[in-house]
């Protein structure tokens, strides 16, 4: 009956840690896409101001 709730509290802290690490990877992954699409936007002015 001990081990089970250990087992259990054990189970719940990966968990939640699993979804903390989940989630600021994809607020990462979010940004890193944010910084590409702005910095392809940037670009294409760029060459469009040069022709």
């Amino acid at each position: 009956m001990f081990s089970k709730n250990i087992f259990s509290a054990l189970l719940m802290f990966s968990k939640n840690i699993f979804n903390i690490f989940s989630a600021m990877y994809r607020r990462y992954v979010n940004n890193a896409e944010m910084n590409l699409t702005l910095r392809t936007g940037r670009l294409d002015l760029e060459l469009y101001h040069m022709i």
